[in-house]
């Protein structure tokens, strides 16, 4: 049954996750592993997690722990545990509390692979005296429940079945903890189960009459539970006495300034918004209740700001407005120089003002990427998701500024902008980014790029109609098609044409499949592209079609050879099967020492490598740009500018 309440400050919490979460989303269901914890464990004590696959053998590389450590507060703690191999398989230890009531356990690969127990993850309670500790059911059963959106904050099915047990069996042991949690357990009763149904109204009664009820209870719970039975008279009368009691409340205040935001939207000159805004921050912008009404009514306040933009005939950024934003924290004003720029985007008559407040926003997004936390990053969200939702959104505000660029017909200035937004900050998840950044290259006249790139985020689903427009429209002449390509080609050459190096090349000593030594100097006299790899590095395997691509192109006789190096890793071998088809195995070579990399200074992976005939390092790079075809593309054009030198 779809849960029925949740609360605003939970849901807020989300909403501003939901960036990040379009990356996560890709998660497949792994094989279930066995998952055992320490027998009954006390707060305050280090959990051992032993985790077995059906073949430990096979350990998914990578392989690391989420614990959601639950305690007394409203959020879980989530943890980034490190797994220690064993000769069973792994096992991971979790750091608990004298006021843990539980721990639930994911797993997650280096590919992204999540093992969670088809939905369930893996928990236990605390333990005192040999039974669980006062809330260590309904804490599962909250995660369960819904109550914080099982699926996106701790990769997991809502289960309401499930809660509504460990709800039960938790109320039998502790009666007194079932106010704290009424209103979620109210949210597990299945409504289409007559014997559920009458229990689930006789204990709303119950819920309704309790005289401590606060605002949210009696407008978002109690008011929604009647109304899903269909007793609209009664939900009515519900909401009706929350504003009655708390007539200066959350609900009151946002209520009452809507009309004044919607006014703001009607007016159409710049001193009708002004007395407008004036009118809002007099009555709305005081006091707040709590935590969530500041951010509703701030939010209202950035969003009259930028329509009284709208209408201000400067070209910068005016006083009155910095006066106002700077009343605001750095978590506001950052969001109030993003809504400027775009709510001056959205109305076309300003772009040069817009590109000034998306600048600005995407500057102080950028500082903020290593700031410590800040109390809406909710305690559910591990660092590693707190970061990646920090960048995706520094994509986007960088994206706004790309677009206010382009708007302007600056191309040149905004592709790079773009291409940083689209490919490095967004992981290309974005497909409105991905149209823009696409839309620069084809004005930049790089329609090869522009093809590539439409290839890559097509076969990833990030594409929008438009882009599939403008790929069929270049794709559709062959001879244009290569006319394109050479142009391209000489543009990848030209940005790379400062960044060529002449290295001596060091003795390496590496190794095939079979256990034979090979140097690098058997292959003197080509052109050697080397791939240096580790199995564990997801960005390096995503780097393999674009060198395989160009062994099976590149005839036999073109005196150009490619390796791909395993370094730094101990299990390349085990994996080739897994990602060499055959008639790739004879490019493999291996750095069994680790002498190859230190020799060849190689620190991070994957790094191309590509040695002249004259047997000279003339370029290298680490990571990883674009799609197949653009690595492929990246990779000629500089053999090209190598060789014809």
């Amino acid at each position: 049954m779809k849960n029925l309440y949740r609360t605003p400050l939970r849901r807020y919490a989300f909403a501003m996750c939901a960036t990040l979460l379009s990356c996560l989303n890709a998660f497949g269901q792994g094989v279930s592993p066995s998952v055992n914890f320490s027998k009954n464990p006390a707060p305050g004590d280090t959990l051992k997690v032993a985790i077995q696959f059906p073949d430990p053998a096979q350990l998914p590389l990578g392989l690391y722990c989420i614990a959601y450590i639950n305690d007394t507060s409203d959020y879980p703690i989530a943890k980034e545990i490190v797994l220690n191999t064993t000769a069973n398989g792994a096992e991971a230890s979790v750091p608990t509390y004298n006021s843990t009531r539980s721990v639930l356990c994911v797993l997650l690969d280096s590919t992204g692979k999540l093992y969670n127990n088809e939905g369930k993850g893996y928990w236990t309670p605390m333990w005192k005296a040999g039974e669980a500790v006062e809330g260590a059911l309904a804490s599962i059963a909250e995660m369960y429940a819904g109550a914080w959106s099982p699926e996106n904050s701790y990769h997991l099915g809502s289960e309401p079945k499930l809660a509504h047990d460990l709800y039960n069996r938790e109320f039998a042991a502790y009666p007194g903890l079932k106010r704290k949690f009424f209103r979620h357990y109210l949210g597990t009763f299945d409504l289409n189960d007559a014997a559920q149904r009458k229990a689930f109204r006789e204990e709303l009664d119950v819920y309704a009459g309790l005289p401590d009820l606060d605002e949210w209870e009696l407008s978002l719970a109690v008011n929604k539970y009647y109304a899903a039975l269909g007793e609209t008279e009664l939900a009515a009368r519900y909401k009706a006495e929350a504003a009655r009691r708390y007539p200066k409340g959350s609900l009151a205040l946002q209520n009452g300034s809507l009309p004044l935001l919607k006014a703001i939207y009607l007016a159409s000159s710049f001193d009708e918004r002004m007395r407008i805004f004036q009118d809002y921050k007099e009555r709305f912008t005081k006091e707040y209740p709590d935590e969530f009404t500041e951010r509703v009514l701030t939010n209202r306040k950035s969003q009259m700001l930028g329509k009284i933009l709208q209408t201000y005939p400067g070209n910068d950024i005016p006083e009155f407005w910095l006066a106002e934003v700077n009343t605001m924290n750095e978590e506001f004003s950052r969001y109030a120089y993003k809504n400027a720029g775009r709510m001056l985007l959205e109305e076309g008559t300003n772009f040069a003002l817009a590109e000034k407040f998306a600048k600005e926003a995407a500057d102080r997004q950028k500082r903020f990427l290593n700031a410590p936390r800040v109390p809406i990053e909710r305690s559910f969200k591990t660092d590693r998701r707190t970061l990646e939702v920090r960048k995706t959104i520094y994509g986007e505000y960088l994206a706004l500024y790309g677009r206010a660029l382009m708007l302007q017909k600056k191309y040149r200035e905004a592709l790079p902008i773009l291409e940083e937004a689209s490919v490095r900050w967004c992981k290309r998840g974005n497909a409105e980014i991905n149209q823009h950044y696409i839309e620069s290259l084809i004005h930049s006249d790089m329609q090869q790029r522009a093809i590539s790139e439409m290839d890559t985020v097509i076969a990833m689903g990030k594409s929008t109609e438009r882009i599939q427009e403008w790929h069929k429209q270049l794709s559709k002449d062959k001879k244009k098609f290569a006319t394109l390509k050479a142009s391209s080609l000489a543009d990848i050459q030209a940005r790379y044409k400062d960044r060529l190096i002449n290295e001596k090349v060091p003795e390496a000593f590496l190794t095939d499949l079979t256990g034979n030594k090979i140097n690098l100097d058997d292959f003197q006299g080509k052109t050697i592209v080397l791939d240096c790899w580790a199995s564990w590095c997801a960005p390096c395997i995503a780097g393999f079609p674009a060198v395989k691509k160009l062994i099976t192109e590149t005839p036999a006789d073109s005196n150009i050879v490619y390796l791909f190096i395993n370094m730094l890793d101990k299990r390349g071998k085990d994996r080739v099967n897994d990602l060499f088809e055959q008639p790739f195995r004879p490019y493999l070579l291996f750095d069994d020492s680790n002498q190859g990399a230190t020799a060849l200074n190689v620190s991070s992976l994957p790094t191309k490598i590509i040695i002249d005939r004259n047997f000279r390092i003339r370029f290298k790079e680490a990571g990883i740009t674009g799609g197949t075809q653009e690595q492929a593309d990246q990779l000629l054009a500089i053999i090209g500018l190598i060789n014809r030198e």
